[in-house]
């Protein structure tokens, strides 16, 4: 077969004459720079925004440092909300519990009034579920920012026992916001600490879990029924026998009173609380509250009860504190606990007035005019 070359045609490559040049990809840093601009004026107009009267009459009164404790963080911002209104504490309650429900601070304050004319600025900062050793990590926090002339630490006969701290104590203690005020500087625990808009919004960052609205509901209700000097009353009455029998809710928390040992161990972590409060000019007074009678006989009586009180008393007062030991005398009605150790808010004011004779007959209190 032959070809005819003057016929055949080839194909014109088109790729030179069509080919356009590529233009240069533009540089990614300055939009980065742009867009952390445009992020940071809109964080600045959100923080300007949470700041003004206007949000703080509108948005919910909710704030939260990232802390899981709901109700530490409700005492923490209601403490800066009563300094910043009374301008002080002359009397800070610390304690779990015990404290938060057993010690109305303005029954304190209105039997001083009674007495003395003086006006006592007192706050309860009553945590539940904490031992001695994290409350004196608070008591660190809360004289920094206060100097008050007393701090009354309430205990029980269960505090004196051998215990093995909670997992939750070193879960709050290894809180970022915690950390940081502790003087661990880290990036997130200042962030909680300065940004209000991030307080605000805080509360709600769990919004997609299942339990947000359990969480929710018990933030809110905790903040509505503590008052504005920190105290929560416990609204349960319950009837609580003379005999425990298995079946009875109480009947653990008798087991532990019968077989009670005085652990001295125990007395190193209250040396360091009184130590604290001295170091800030505070007279440290350790407050045991009346427990049920029914506890008493479980412990074995007044008898073993008055021995317990002893050695505690004379421990305190070699670390230089003192002792107020519970007044079992006091017209507590039958229904004031909530427990075997809990006073409820018939029985809180009682123990209130007590700790307040005390402290007017110790001398110790000045008062405000």
């Amino acid at each position: 077969m032959r070809y005819n070359r003057g016929n055949l045609r080839l194909p014109r490559c088109q790729a030179f004459s069509t080919m356009k040049s590529t233009p240069p990809p533009k540089p990614i840093l300055p939009s980065l720079l742009l867009a952390g601009v445009f992020l940071l004026l809109l964080a600045a107009g959100i923080e300007g925004l949470v700041r003004t009267p206007w949000a703080a009459a509108h948005l919910p009164a909710y704030r939260s440092v990232g802390n899981f404790h709901t109700q530490f963080e409700i005492k923490w911002f209601r403490f800066q909300e009563y300094i910043a209104q009374e301008g002080g504490v002359d009397v800070l309650i610390l304690g779990n519990s015990l404290a938060n429900t057993g010690v109305d601070p303005v029954t304190m304050s209105w039997g001083v009034h009674l007495q003395t004319g003086g006006r006592l600025r007192v706050f309860n900062f009553g945590v539940e579920g904490m031992t001695v050793y994290t409350i004196r990590e608070i008591a660190a926090l809360l004289l920094e920012q206060s100097q008050p002339q007393v701090l009354i630490y309430v205990v029980r006969v269960r505090d004196f026992v051998t215990v093995i701290r909670p997992a939750t104590e070193y879960r709050f203690l290894e809180d970022p916001w915690v950390r940081y005020r502790r003087g661990d500087v880290n990036f997130s625990g200042w962030l909680y600490d300065h940004s209000s808009a991030l307080q605000a919004y805080l509360p709600y960052r769990n919004w997609m879990r299942a339990d947000f609205p359990d969480t929710l509901y018990t933030r809110m209700h905790r903040s509505l029924v503590t008052t504005h000097a920190g105290y929560e009353p416990d609204r349960k009455i319950v009837t609580i026998g003379s005999q425990l029998t298995a079946e009875d809710p109480w009947y653990p928390i008798c087991a532990v009173y019968a077989e009670f040992e005085l652990d001295a161990s125990q007395f190193d972590q209250y040396r360091a609380l009184i130590a604290l409060g001295q170091a800030h000019g505070a007279q440290v007074i350790i407050a045991e509250v009346p427990a049920h009678p029914t506890a008493i006989e479980c412990m074995g009586g007044m008898e073993e009860h008055q021995q317990f009180e002893e050695a505690v008393a004379a421990a305190i007062h070699q670390a230089g504190g003192i002792f107020i030991p519970a007044d079992f005398s006091l017209p507590i009605p039958s229904d004031g606990h909530s427990d075997l150790e809990h006073l409820n808010y018939l029985g809180a004011p009682y123990f209130s007035s007590y700790l307040a004779d005390q402290l007017i007959e110790m001398q110790l209190i000045s008062g405000q005019p």
